[in-house]
């Protein structure tokens, strides 16, 4: 039916108007993870690549969360 057209054609674009945000967000968060860990290994041992890790992989993640919102509310705005 056309409905049922219409409705598979807003997914998709919804799944491809959101890809790029979510690369960005998963690149630089895997990014921050092994930067983590490489950079942890430098420092010390086992316990501080864990930490720098999961430090570098938040603020990656964050980053890209914060430059995917704001490149959106850019995009969308009203003004």
């Amino acid at each position: 039916m056309w409905y049922k057209k219409l409705k598979d054609g807003i997914k998709r674009d919804i799944f491809l108007q959101a890809l790029p945000y979510a690369i960005l967000i998963s690149s630089f968060t895997s990014i921050g993870l092994f930067g983590g860990f490489a950079l942890g290994k430098e420092l010390g041992g086992d316990i501080a690549s864990l930490l720098v890790a999961f430090s570098f992989s938040m603020l990656g993640f964050f980053a890209g969360l914060l430059i995917s919102y704001t490149h959106v509310k850019i995009k969308y705005s009203e003004v």
